[in-house]
């Protein structure tokens, strides 16, 4: 019975990125293709459609049918050298082959030592700053 939740919450949730995917690569066509003709009404139409798209996502991760994803793990089944046709098929053709190289990099679940040291010195510079300069 949890499998199958879980199956139906994860098929709720792919549609609802699938849209939401739809719709930001339609904006962009429009931002790109028709900039010349474009009305600033139908930009704030398209704005509006992505924010209640965002919001309809963030309240079904947010809702009780939801499994807690962050409490399941995610491990590599098969990992090739070789390019795979029905993964590049499935991301869009945006990953060829997941090998050695990609695959820490795609299951990263933290940002890089570099990364987080830059993060951590920006955020104390930002906290040793007065209270009416960061105002």
């Amino acid at each position: 019975k949890e499998e199958e939740q879980q199956r139906i919450a994860l098929d709720n949730l792919i549609q609802r990125v699938t849209e939401l995917k739809n719709s930001v690569g339609a904006l962009i066509f429009k931002l790109e293709h028709e900039y010349e003709t474009l009305k600033w009404p139908s930009v704030l139409d398209n704005y509006s459609l992505l924010s209640s798209q965002l919001q309809s996502l963030g309240k079904l991760l947010k809702g009780d049918k939801m499994p807690q994803l962050k409490n399941k793990i995610l491990l590599p089944i098969f990992i090739s050298p070789e390019p795979d046709e029905s993964l590049a098929k499935l991301t869009e053709n945006r990953v060829m082959m997941f090998n050695h190289e990609v695959a820490p990099s795609f299951l990263r679940t933290k940002p890089p030592p570099d990364v987080e040291e830059k993060t951590g010195l920006l955020t104390g510079k930002a906290q040793q700053l007065p209270q009416d300069q960061t105002q």
